[in-house]
């Protein structure tokens, strides 16, 4: 068990979140660029809010130079907004996850996450939601990586600081981009339908194991035994 490494991914896997996030990174895109921002035309479900704000932009005719020269800059401005309505935030616990990372952490296994929000809000919403004090390492959307599965790969090089190299890692997430990020960076990918994508939909990517919740925690360490 501590020779494993855990990575959660957080909205829709381990919290049931409202979209005040989404409405702070539309509004941040708004503010900055001084645009319109339409997010029902985005499927944003596993990307970075660094991803999100692009293809936002984009979408509203943005160049991409002018993005990228200020992408951070709107990043900031979205934690800011972010920060402002955090006690408004409606967060839910998922079914299981508390006591799953409560009998990981028992085992002493390494639990991190990989996520697109930023590092500032996912901590925020973990604390919110009672969950922060499980999470050392991760990666998150505020780094400046093009894809997901770098996102796992920085996550890793993290914990890789201060222990030995895991001889499994599990990538644990709701969206077919965790599943395609945790077989680029060769990891076992664990789906959980607890999200917007469907059973059917996680199954016809073929993640390593498919799980329709994390309440079982049982059921979890079986499903991962053979892997």
């Amino acid at each position: 068990m501590s020779s494993s490494l855990y990575l959660f991914d957080i909205d829709g896997t381990l919290l049931s979140a409202d979209d005040l996030h989404g409405r702070c990174l539309v509004k941040a895109a708004a503010q900055m660029f001084n645009v319109r921002p339409n997010p029902d035309k985005l499927n944003y479900a596993g990307m970075t809010d660094r991803q999100i704000l692009t293809a936002l932009l984009e979408e509203c005719g943005v160049v991409k130079g002018r993005i990228a020269a200020r992408i951070q800059e709107c990043i900031e401005v979205s934690h800011s907004l972010f920060s402002r309505s955090a006690h408004q935030a409606e967060l839910v616990v998922l079914p299981g996850v508390q006591a799953l990372l409560t009998d990981l952490k028992a085992k002493s296994a390494s639990i991190g996450l990989v996520t697109g929000n930023i590092e500032i809000i996912a901590r925020k919403k973990l604390e919110i939601a009672g969950l922060g004090d499980f999470f050392e390492h991760g990666g998150f959307g505020c780094e400046s990586h093009s894809h997901r599965y770098e996102l796992v790969l920085s996550a890793v090089r993290k914990f890789q600081e201060t222990r030995a190299a895991p001889e499994k890692i599990f990538v644990i997430g709701d969206t077919v981009r965790d599943i395609e990020a945790a077989r680029e960076a060769k990891a076992i990918s664990v789906a959980v339908a607890t999200g917007r994508a469907g059973i059917e939909e996680l199954a016809a990517h073929n993640p390593d194991v498919l799980l329709r919740d994390l309440s079982n925690t049982e059921e979890f360490y079986l499903s991962i035994d053979n892997h």
